[in-house]
């Protein structure tokens, strides 16, 4: 029989999220402390399942949301490149740039046909070798 996941206040979901902006380094601690005064449905609840329902909530859809107003500006930028392209023809890539992602794709088939964890370890800890590699294509 499966565990019930308990309910969100939207009441202590709101004092987290205000008290995080006030002190973005508060405790879990301190902040479970408050929500048991203001809601008894939280009592019940274990320090980890606080945690993992209120704060870390706030703190993902904040970081959610300044990853998508950085990524914004982005996509105008986008734009522009793409009218730019149909203006004047796609651009070929440079030598230098294939050569890089031959290189690439070398490495990943390399990893990919590795029959062990321990050999993809060996490869990935080989990893300044394709560097080097990759630094000789560039010049």
């Amino acid at each position: 029989m499966a565990k019930q996941k308990p309910k969100q206040s939207e009441r202590v979901l709101e004092m987290v999220r205000k008290e995080l902006a006030k002190k973005p380094g508060i405790s879990s601690g301190d902040l479970f402390a408050m929500a048991r005064k203001l809601d008894r449905s939280v009592r019940p609840l274990s320090l980890r399942q606080f945690h993992a329902l209120y704060p870390l909530q706030v703190k993902r859809a904040e970081k959610a949301a300044l990853r998508s107003a950085q990524k914004a500006p982005k996509k105008a930028t986008r734009v522009a490149t793409a009218s730019k392209e149909r203006r004047g023809g796609a651009a070929e890539p440079s030598a230098d740039r294939t050569a890089i992602r031959r290189l690439l794709l070398e490495f990943a088939e390399v990893v990919a046909s590795a029959e062990s964890k321990a050999e993809v370890i060996h490869l990935v800890g080989d990893f300044d070798r394709w560097v080097d590699r990759v630094v000789a294509v560039t010049g």
